[in-house]
């Protein structure tokens, strides 16, 4: 039914999105579902895409419970079970779960970290109402709290900054950065993701897509961070580059085909690369 729904519903409306819901931490089996091949049952679903659950749970694993960042490498290395892994909606939290900041062990240094890589991970990421601002609530419903403000009655309206508070304004204007960072980037949008390095307490990686090269590095550690980034691994070799911060803070030039960047605890960078002279 679902296949046949799918194929004559994309044909009516070609510029419609079905997402299909497998609420399932394991790639196999959430690949499964995503149309564009027949599968071992000789039926292909003609589902546009899935939502990425298995990153979901890596990304709370990781940002939540300080696991390796490794698990989050582990997803994106079964990317090939997918027949287009770009299209992949990825998320931090939804309406059928604990808010990032509800559950146990979540900061706010985390929820940074954790939107750092999901506004610049391959997918198209997708934003739960008040998770911009750090809301908090348990499971359903506790997750569905009215946001504050544009209600009758609400004594401070967070749509405006003057009506949020530090942690709120902190952890808008970092979501906001980001989003203004990835519709400026097509790297970000539907570039190629290389994973440079990576350990349990260290992430980075490239996007890349029409010479446009950003490469984004985590430290999810306790302690600074030095990270020697090995660009020979991407195209142009072991070719000089320029290295620009996109917050407009860093400039560095590295050679030798390796870029090496301190990063303070719980931070991250997001930077632009180039071949020098390009």
């Amino acid at each position: 039914f679902w296949s046949d729904w799918n194929r004559a519903l994309a044909r009516e409306f070609p510029r419609l999105t079905v997402v299909g819901e497998i609420f399932d931490q394991r790639p196999e089996v959430t690949s499964f579902f995503q149309g564009g091949r027949a599968r071992f049952d000789r039926i292909d679903t003609n589902l546009y895409t899935v939502f990425d659950f298995p990153s979901y749970f890596a990304i709370r694993d990781a940002f939540i419970k300080n696991q390796t960042l490794k698990r989050l490498t582990d997803v994106l290395g079964q990317d090939h079970l997918y027949t287009n892994p770009r299209t992949l909606v990825t998320f931090l939290g939804n309406h059928d779960v604990a808010r990032f900041m509800g559950e146990k062990g979540a900061t706010l240094s985390g929820l940074k970290l954790a939107y750092t890589y999901l506004l610049t991970m391959r997918g198209t990421p997708q934003l739960y109402y008040g998770d911009e601002i750090g809301m908090e609530g348990d499971t359903d419903p506790d997750n569905r709290r009215d946001f504050p403000g544009g209600f009758a009655g609400d004594n401070r309206n967070a749509f405006t900054p003057s009506g949020r508070t530090g942690k709120e304004r902190s952890i808008f204007k970092h979501v906001n950065t980001l989003l203004r960072l990835r519709a400026k980037h097509e790297s970000l949008q539907v570039g190629d993701m290389k994973i440079l390095t990576v350990s349990d307490g260290t992430l980075a990686f490239m996007r890349e897509s029409s010479g446009d090269r950003v490469i984004v590095a985590i430290n999810n550690s306790d302690g600074p961070a030095r990270l020697d980034i090995p660009v020979s691994a991407a195209p142009r070799g072991r070719a000089a580059v320029w290295v620009e911060s996109l917050y407009g803070k860093l400039r560095a030039r590295a050679k030798g085909g390796k870029i090496r960047v301190s990063i303070p605890p719980k931070d991250s960078l997001v930077l632009s690369a180039r071949r020098a002279g390009g």
